[in-house]
């Protein structure tokens, strides 16, 4: 906003926050192999293949992202670290990998938790055939099983 005023719900605010965060992260990426014949998969924008136009809505998620948070499981609650990777190879979907890892008190790491990996696209909307896109993200689980949301 002018002045460095941000209305209210504009979202100015959350992509003032994520500039900030691009200039500490801005050199993270994923390993490439350079001795596949196709675009490696990238995340960040400033590498490899250029974003699909189709996707230029899903641009925000691209990248790698890191943090800390806390759960309930059966055993009450936890502490976890989590990184998510959002990458593309120019295609018109984004690849989703996320790991997480429990944490003790202390913060330090105790064990491997979950993982999943999927997929962000847009797609002819199931439930209202009047709108033209839905944005369909496809996860598939290492406890076993495959979710799909709309």
């Amino acid at each position: 906003g002018a002045g460095g005023v941000h209305a209210a719900g504009s979202g100015d605010r959350a992509v003032a926050a994520a500039v900030r965060r691009a200039k500490a992260t801005a050199a993270r990426n994923i390993p490439a192999f350079d001795d596949l014949p196709v675009p490696a998969d990238t995340a960040n924008l400033r590498e490899g293949a250029d974003l699909n136009n189709a996707l230029l809505a899903l641009l925000p998620l691209v990248g790698v992202w890191r943090g800390e948070g806390e759960g309930r499981g059966p055993d009450g609650d936890y502490r976890f670290g989590q990184q998510i990777v959002v990458s593309h190879d120019g295609g018109d979907y984004l690849n989703w990998e996320s790991r997480s890892w429990r944490l003790t008190a202390t913060g330090d790491y105790q064990e491997p938790g979950l993982r999943e990996a999927g997929f962000w696209r847009f797609v002819a909307d199931p439930y209202d055939p009047s709108e033209s896109q839905a944005i369909e993200l496809l996860l598939a689980h290492s406890a076993g099983y495959v979710e799909l949301f709309y």
